[in-house]
């Protein structure tokens, strides 16, 4: 005996769950497409403020660039963040120690060491001059007059920023 059985007899379970197998597609499709919408959204945002970063960066290597005087900032911790040309040039450093992270002990040990401040160039001048430096208030605005092998004068001005 053979058994027929009709189509939507066959089909039926599957053409009921259908629509609401439907509906979930709508309602992941509806969903991708804001994830997909706020990724583009935050991808666009990145790339607006990364430009402003960039021009404000390239304006801040200008100003410093065009500075008469010498600028080097330390952060907390006494690395260099940045240092102008013009500082450089003034105490004759190669671009190794302008480079940012390098140690404030590192650039004062070179300008002793290699003869650009006036008097001794040992370790123990060395430790003098940090020992003299430490010495000056902390946090607080100074100026001093620093003298050059070479008979320069120069006028170091210190003016902390808070959080160092």
């Amino acid at each position: 005996m053979l058994f027929r059985s009709s189509t939507d007899q066959i089909f039926g379970p599957v053409k009921n769950k259908r629509s609401s197998y439907q509906l979930v597609a709508t309602i992941l499709t509806f969903l991708i497409s804001i994830i997909i919408g706020f990724s583009i959204h935050e991808r666009e945002t990145l790339l607006r403020t990364s430009d402003g970063a960039q021009r404000q960066n390239q304006q801040f290597d200008m100003a410093l660039r065009s500075m008469s005087q010498g600028l080097c900032m330390f952060d907390a911790k006494k690395r260099l963040v940045v240092c102008n040309n013009r500082f450089a040039d003034m105490y004759r450093l190669p671009p190794e120690p302008r480079e940012a992270g390098t140690p404030y002990e590192a650039i004062v040990r070179r300008r002793v060491t290699q003869g650009v401040l006036k008097g001794d160039n040992d370790e123990n001048a060395v430790r003098q001059k940090l020992a003299e430096l430490a010495k000056l208030p902390r946090g607080e605005k100074v100026s001093r007059i620093e003298t050059l092998a070479d008979g320069r004068l120069i006028n170091v001005a210190r003016d902390p920023m808070e959080g160092g």
